[in-house]
């Protein structure tokens, strides 16, 4: 019986997920945001802190605020990403432990 159950509970959460992600409403939270100048240098553009200045600065290079719930930034953190004009911005989601954006 535990495993008809399980199985169960698993559909379940299955079609919970579809019907929020077609809703747009299932999103994945941003757990960690970094410079990543492995390809590329930060050019000091000041582009991320005009879009989300409540978790980057630009003083020389980049920089990512301390004691940011970026959760709450998200879209500010994925629009700088995406305008970053050489793509250092990079971002975790989810604890997945590793750069999630490709720009």
């Amino acid at each position: 019986m535990q495993r008809k159950e399980a199985a169960f509970y698993l559909v379940q959460r299955f079609y919970f997920c579809i019907h929020h992600v077609v809703q747009r409403k299932c999103s994945m939270a941003i757990t960690k945001v970094w410079l990543d100048e492995t390809e590329n240098e930060c050019t000091m553009c000041g582009a991320c802190e005009a879009v989300a200045d409540s978790v980057f600065s630009v003083p020389e290079k980049m920089v990512v605020k301390k004691n940011v719930d970026f959760s709450k930034f998200e879209t500010e953190i994925k629009e700088a990403a995406e305008g970053c004009p050489v793509a250092t911005i990079a971002f975790e989601v989810d604890g997945s432990g590793k750069r999630d954006n490709k720009y």
